[in-house]
């Protein structure tokens, strides 16, 4: 998995439940990439009345071993 101590690991946790809350009212989401709690993916929803709009922006995020 990763070379990550446990409450690093409990604190990404926290605040993937975090994204996950505020996710309910918003264009922002992530969910963990099978059960790594180090690699995430992403999505951002383009805001309605501008450029974006309909766009699905999509990220890749991988926690380095040195995190927080």
């Amino acid at each position: 998995m990763s070379g990550l101590k446990s409450r690093e690991l409990k604190r990404l946790e926290k605040e993937l439940s975090d994204v996950k809350t505020l996710a309910k009212d918003s264009s922002v989401s992530a969910e963990t990439v099978g059960e790594d709690l180090t690699h995430w993916e992403g999505l951002i929803l383009g805001p309605q009345g501008t450029p974006y709009e309909g766009g699905r922006f999509k990220l890749d995020i991988q926690v380095s071993s040195d995190y927080p």
